[in-house]
């Protein structure tokens, strides 16, 4: 290889490659084929060609296969009770085979869900598709309302199932008293929580080895418009200027083709952002949609009402020239991110890994979904924003990221301790259940 070149394994290669080691090259899918979770290529057989060592038997897991893991519930494993198609190419000296398999991974649970509190009320999962189905067969099905899952295609994928919410059901609503200690300079961390337990589960939910997170509300507020520091005006060529901007601020940080603006009573989708003039500080938009904001549908057209020095909202959400899905907020991050730059991350104008940032880790919660949270992965100071560590996940089968179908308050939770359940006591304090939790990182 010439110098400067080389292949980065994922996972990583534990070892030293010695030199002159032989390589095979294989090519796979298309990133746009999103239907594929999985791959495995170069795996050895025999020459009997009947032993279990991939010509018969083979597993689906790391290291010998590579794992989409935006595509799936769980990283680097198939979701469980869900029907996948086995695509199989053997090649040796003198033939190649091609074969296609159908199989069902296991069931996480079973289909009783079972009630912790003092009323034994269990709920039982009835699933005729499956029940009639056989696992090895593909599911070409038809029907109204008798299928959880399907494809573009529309064949099933996936049958009725049930998972934990962790979120909503594992975290402790109501504290007593937290205490931790995860300073970065020290191997140990330590964090106890004390909680009343007045419906008596607590030792059920929560128990010795389980993961402990205890994380702190750092920042409040609601999904809505966020207003740009900087005006904007019209020109006679129907394009939106932005004006005045400082040196660190470009638009191109926020926007994207098909983002929002709200300015003056219209809504605008954005078509091109040019490139930020730095002497005068503006930068040029051109739109291809617009609608006044009372309206329910925009009209294609690329003509710009007349307004001079007017205020510019940005959506909640927008998606930058980059590709990432950001919120817009008000919240001041600790770290800036230098678009020009391949969004390198500094503190007080010095590098910074993102590992090492306040928001890397942090969760957003919303008040219209709280059985789940989002991961978040950078903060920007300059532009206030906040960019979701997951950008591929969509509302299940919507074309739409699962951000757009948020509403309401927010909250940015800081991750100051993780770890592990190391002692859970139960106590009765003159007739009030109280129930502690103590962990080490």
């Amino acid at each position: 290889m010439k110098f400067g070149d080389g292949i980065e394994f994922e996972p990583a290669y534990p070892t030293v490659i010695p030199k002159d080691t032989n390589f095979e090259i294989y090519k796979g899918p298309a990133k746009t084929d999103t239907s594929i979770v999985a791959v495995s290529y170069g795996l050895e057989g025999d020459a009997d060609a009947n032993t279990n060592k991939y010509d018969v038997v083979n597993t689906i897991s790391i290291p010998t296969a590579y794992f989409y893991n935006e595509r799936l519930h769980e990283d680097n494993q198939l979701d469980y009770e869900t029907k996948y198609a086995f695509l199989y190419k053997n090649k040796n000296a003198s033939t190649e085979t091609d074969q296609d398999s159908w199989f069902m991974t296991e069931a996480k649970f079973d289909r009783t869900i079972q009630n912790l509190g003092r009323k034994t009320l269990d709920a039982v999962l009835v699933d005729k598709t499956k029940d009639d189905a056989t696992d090895y067969a593909p599911l070409n099905q038809t029907g109204f309302l008798n299928d959880f899952y399907r494809d573009a295609n529309g064949d099933v994928r996936r049958y009725i199932y049930f998972d934990k919410k962790e979120f909503k059901n594992s975290r402790i609503p109501s504290t007593m008293q937290v205490v931790t200690n995860a300073p970065k300079n020290r191997l140990s961390k330590f964090g106890s929580v004390k909680l009343t337990d007045n419906a008596g589960i607590a030792h059920l939910k929560y128990r010795e080895e389980d993961e402990l997170y205890i994380r702190n509300g750092i920042f409040n507020s609601s999904i809505q418009t966020i207003k740009s520091p900087f005006n904007a005006t019209h020109d006679a060529s129907n394009i939106i200027e932005i004006l005045a901007m400082d040196d660190e601020y470009d638009v191109k940080a926020l926007l994207s083709v098909n983002s929002m603006l709200e300015i003056d009573g219209y809504h605008y989708i954005v078509d091109t952002i040019d490139t930020k003039n730095s002497t005068a500080g503006t930068q040029a938009i051109t739109t291809k949609a617009r609608k006044l904001t009372t309206a329910n549908t925009f009209t294609a057209t690329n003509t710009v009402h007349s307004f001079t020095n007017k205020e510019v909202r940005y959506a909640p959400f927008t998606l930058s020239t980059s590709g990432k899905h950001r919120l817009n907020t008000e919240f001041a991050s600790d770290t800036k991110i230098k678009v020009d730059e391949s969004d390198r991350i500094t503190l007080d104008g010095r590098t910074i890994a993102k590992e090492n940032t306040t928001i890397y880790n942090s969760k957003l919660s919303t008040a219209n979904n709280t059985s789940f949270y989002i991961d978040l992965e950078k903060g920007d100071a300059v532009h206030k924003y906040i960019e979701f560590a997951n950008n591929a996940t969509n509302y299940y089968q919507s074309d739409y990221p699962f951000m757009y179908y948020l509403s309401g308050g927010y909250t940015i939770h800081e991750t100051v301790f993780t770890g592990f359940v190391e002692d859970a006591e139960s106590k009765n304090e003159g007739g009030l259940l109280t129930f502690s939790l103590t962990g080490r990182g």
